[in-house]
């Protein structure tokens, strides 16, 4: 589990880098058209990014999904299908946007 934090931390780093360091380095105003494209681009890069939430969860990455609860006293698996978790991924996505 250690290697995929590390691995989604450094994406992340990776992206705003990129984003801050490359694309918009020199402050200028951005036009309308600009900004829908970049709207555009980071919009697609997180529907990408939900396809492998959605796979990771529907197939249990890493124990993505799965929980053990104690109900009675006994030892329960209970988990999150991969719709569900896409849909909570999107809709965070959405009302963050």
């Amino acid at each position: 589990m250690f290697w995929f934090w590390l691995g989604f931390l450094l994406l992340v780093t990776f992206f705003l880098a990129l984003d801050l360091g490359v694309f918009h380095r020199k402050d200028k105003a951005v036009s309308m058209r600009e900004g829908l494209t970049w709207s555009a681009i980071w919009a697609t890069t997180a529907i990408l990014f939900s396809g492998f939430v959605y796979l990771a969860y529907e197939n249990h990455w890493l124990g993505l999904g799965q929980m053990t609860v104690m109900v009675d006293g006994e030892s329960v698996v209970k988990t999150i299908d991969g719709w569900k978790a896409w849909a909570l991924f999107i809709t965070c996505y959405v009302l963050e946007w």
